[in-house]
């Protein structure tokens, strides 16, 4: 009779180490999927944050070129008001 208990608690105690090597199997697959999920979302905002350097750049060169534009008229006004004077 003891040896049957001894037994059944062996069993118990398997079971439950079993059952902790399981758990820890699914704490650490949902740990890997979690990082799955963060890589994949990292990724994303860097695509992101290079698409919205990209747009950037390209509205600052954009901005300068519409700058030198707005001098060329100014100075061009400027011209044709200086020489419409000396015609007075």
């Amino acid at each position: 009779m003891i040896d049957e208990s001894m037994e059944r608690e062996k069993q118990h105690l398997d079971m439950e180490k079993e059952w902790e090597i399981l758990r820890l199997k699914r704490e650490k697959a949902a740990e890997e999927e979690m990082k799955i999920q963060i890589k994949a979302q990292e990724e994303i905002l860097l695509d992101q944050l290079n698409r919205l350097g990209e747009e950037k750049e390209s509205k600052d060169a954009e901005n300068i070129e519409l700058r030198n534009q707005l001098k060329v008229r100014k100075y061009l006004i400027l011209f044709m008001m200086t020489k419409s004077l000396k015609q007075i």
